[in-house]
């Protein structure tokens, strides 16, 4: 199953794994934020939301020239307690009215020790 489709709470590092390896650029649908926690992540959210939706994935990275993953990763998302919850109420509280989100929960960056991966998929 896919990011795209597979329920936010069972997305494993292997999905993303898998995902990231396919080098899909970050486009309408789709959104890499990499190493640290987003400043305008509710821009981000409601773009989609007033779009098409998509996937945000904070913890991995971008390149600037051709809008693909950085992956494997060099460097991603500190692991930090309480990332999913953050996003939550990022979606709820900083955006009017309040849109809702799936998050994954915080996925440990088996490539990174001590980072972290969450999905975020905007309806």
């Amino acid at each position: 199953m896919s990011l795209w489709s597979k329920p936010a709470l069972q997305i494993t590092f292997a999905d993303v794994d898998a995902f990231c390896r396919t080098m899909q650029p970050e486009g309408a649908r789709l959104d890499y934020k990499g190493i640290e926690f987003p400043k305008h992540l509710d821009k981000s959210i409601a773009a989609f939301a007033n779009t098409l939706g998509g996937l945000i994935i904070l913890g991995v990275d971008a390149d600037k020239k051709n809008n693909t993953p950085i992956w494997p990763p060099k460097d991603g998302l500190a692991l930090d307690n309480g990332l999913s919850e953050r996003v939550i109420q990022v979606a709820q509280d900083a955006i009017y009215p309040p849109v809702r989100v799936d998050v994954s929960n915080v996925i440990h960056n088996d490539l990174l020790a001590n980072h972290a991966i969450v999905v975020i998929r905007v309806a």
